[in-house]
Formats: C-alpha cells, structure tokens, sequence
C-alpha cells in the first residue's frame, strides 16, 4: 500500500480547462509520480524536465510514460488505445474516446458518447501521440466493458439474466469495483465449479482462471437473439 506523502493537481500546460489528477506518494522504497491512479517511476532527468515510466513497464511490458518540465507541470501524456471490432478507441479513466478530426498539430477525441448522451469530454494528441489538453468531466458513467476478446460474448438469457460466455462456458458476475469485475462460473453452486473471470477495467484485459469440472451449458439463440439454455 502507498503511503502518500503529499499531494497536489497538475495542469497540463497550454490548457486554461483541464486538469491531470497526479500526486507524488512515497513508498517504503522509492518516490512515486502517481496520475489518474496508475503509478511511474522516474526514469531520467534532462535540461527541460523528467520522464517518468509506468511501474509496469518490466512486469507487464507497459510502454505509458509522463512528461513533466522543470516546474513538475505535467506536459505530456502518452495515449492509450484499444480496438474494437469495428474502430479503433482511446481510453482514458476507463472512459472511450473516438476521433472527431485531425489537423497540422494534431487530434481532437472526443468521447464516445458525444451524439447519444451530448457528452462534452474530449482529448487533444499532439503528432506524437501524447495527451496536451483534455476536458474529462463526463455526465455518465463509463461503459462496463472496452473490448471483447475472440470467443468472449454477453448473452441474454431467456430469464432476463445477463451472463458472459467465454468458449462456450457461461459465467455470473459477482461483484463489481472501480477497478475490476469478477464473474463466477454459473455451476459454482450445482457442480462446485471453481472458474472464474476477472476484468480490469483500467487496462481493459480479461483473465480465466481456475478449471472448469463440468462441461458447458448449451444453449439455443433464438431469432431474438435470446440465448435459451436446452441441455
């Protein structure tokens, strides 16, 4: 657990709206930048400020760095972005972001809600890619789930009940946090079936975990596209 030694709210330069949620925390070890709940380490200093890369960067292959200028003004941030089946995405605090326009400096992201829900959040992205101004107040929520993975469905059922399907397997959710989701197979309480899934909702993965001991439950989709269990 992070022990927080002192906090404060960067602006990213050049924007009169926006704010970056960023912190430095001190650990038992070392002195961390935190921003938007991801954590960096410092990696090197120059003659106009510091590059700090995400603390994942060996464990998990992470490529997300921060840039700060000599005032510890956060200057840049690099995008993140995720492919749906039919568009490319950017996310940012678990919310998604679709381009609105590119221009000589850049490109205007604006989030995925702009038509349905008049949501006026968006992203700016210099030619590199990084993050130089945003407006990140939503009037919704984030949308549960970024991205599916090849075999991974969301099923109705015939009773009303929203299951995930994974290789054919069905799973419940269980309980949800700001930060992930767990779904328990729907035989845990008939087979005893220890299988579960885990979704984390800030890196937009998906984990299996555990053996299931039974075979899969069957199912027939009707021209609803209701699932209804037969076997």
């Amino acid at each position: 657990m992070h022990t927080q030694n002192c906090s404060s709210s960067f602006m990213i330069q050049n924007s009169s709206t926006s704010f970056i949620s960023a912190q430095f925390i001190q650990t038992q070890t070392s002195k961390l930048l935190m921003v938007n709940n991801f954590t960096y380490a410092k990696r090197f200093s120059s003659k106009t400020g510091e590059r700090w890369n995400c603390t994942k960067r060996l464990s998990k292959d992470c490529k997300a760095y921060v840039l700060l200028n000599l005032d510890k003004m956060v200057v840049g941030m690099e995008a993140k972005f995720i492919q749906t089946k039919t568009n490319r995405l950017l996310m940012l605090n678990s919310f998604t972001f679709t381009k609105r326009f590119s221009k000589k400096t850049g490109e205007r992201w604006c989030c995925t809600k702009r038509t349905t829900g008049n949501c006026k959040a968006y992203v700016s992205l210099d030619l590199n890619n990084m993050i130089v101004d945003l407006y990140d107040t939503h009037n919704h929520g984030p949308p549960q789930y970024h991205c599916t993975k090849e075999g991974l469905y969301f099923i109705q059922t015939h009773s009303g009940s929203k299951l995930l399907m994974v290789n054919d397997y069905t799973y419940c959710r269980k309980h949800t946090s700001k930060i992930r989701e767990k779904w328990q197979c729907t035989k845990k309480l008939s087979k005893d079936c220890k299988a579960f899934v885990i979704f984390d909702l800030v890196n937009t993965n998906m984990s299996v975990n555990g053996q299931h001991n039974h075979e899969p439950t069957k199912y027939h989709r009707n021209s609803d596209g209701v699932y209804i269990k037969i076997g």
